[in-house]
């Protein structure tokens, strides 16, 4: 986003957070899978957990307000890639999966253009056809040497990629799209008189009239006549030539 929104009330206190859930867990395929595999429930589309903050809580921006607004939203954050689309793109998108209530959060991640960085929180554009929300995501950090003390700049780096990714996957889709439906829209239009013989077809049709001076030959008991020119196949090339204009 062009613009940077700033705000200093409504920040979480170190009295909201549970000790028990700010501990990141070990890194290991199982957990990683069981991850996967709850995400998938709630949203079947997931095909990989690419990162993960182990406790971020979701604010809202209130315009009338120029304030944030705290969420009901506060747990495990999730950046995932999802399934292709029908034109190959690659999609991603931010799941928190609440553990103060049975709603949750998803955004999809689109353009970097929808993304902001401040020193409070990692804020992300609502898709403008249906959300109009500004979401700010508080990530919890520790001030170093802790093993969260780069969980915020961690977090934050790994949903600008996701969203350049999506954004330059859904224009390299788009683009190969476009160069198909020319491509046939170029080819459905190429009637008899629009396209070029093939040379397959000028050869069928070198033999043709080779046969046709052989008959003649074989029945008349004369010399086998010669095109005007002398050349069977560079006149085969320009009578082609003037069928494909039209010329007689």
């Amino acid at each position: 986003m062009a613009t940077r929104l700033r705000t200093t009330s409504h920040n979480p206190h170190p009295h909201d957070l549970d000790p028990a859930n700010t501990t990141p867990n070990p890194h290991s395929s199982s957990i990683t899978a069981l991850n996967l595999a709850v995400l998938q429930r709630h949203y079947p589309s997931i095909t990989s957990v690419l990162a993960t903050s182990h406790f971020v809580v979701l604010y809202i921006f209130k315009p009338s307000l120029s304030n944030w607004e705290k969420s009901a939203i506060e747990g495990t954050m999730f950046i995932c890639q999802l399934a292709p689309d029908d034109l190959g793109a690659d999609h991603f998108n931010v799941v928190i999966l609440s553990r103060r209530g049975l709603e949750n959060f998803e955004a999809r991640l689109r353009s970097p253009e929808d993304i902001d960085v401040t020193d409070e929180y990692v804020i992300l554009k609502g898709d403008s056809e249906t959300d109009p929300h500004i979401y700010g995501l508080w990530i919890f950090a520790e001030p170093p040497p802790s093993s969260t003390a780069n969980a915020r700049t961690d977090a934050a780096r790994a949903i600008l990629d996701a969203a350049t990714r999506a954004r330059d996957s859904r224009t390299a889709a788009e683009e190969r799209a476009r160069s198909l439906a020319e491509g046939a829209n170029g080819f459905a239009h190429a009637g008899p008189q629009g396209r070029s013989l093939s040379l397959r077809e000028l050869f069928g049709q070198q033999r043709e009239a080779d046969a046709g001076f052989a008959v003649h030959n074989h029945h008349s008991g004369h010399a086998m006549p010669q095109p005007q020119g002398g050349d069977v196949l560079a006149n085969l090339f320009m009578k082609a030539r003037a069928g494909q204009y039209g010329t007689g």
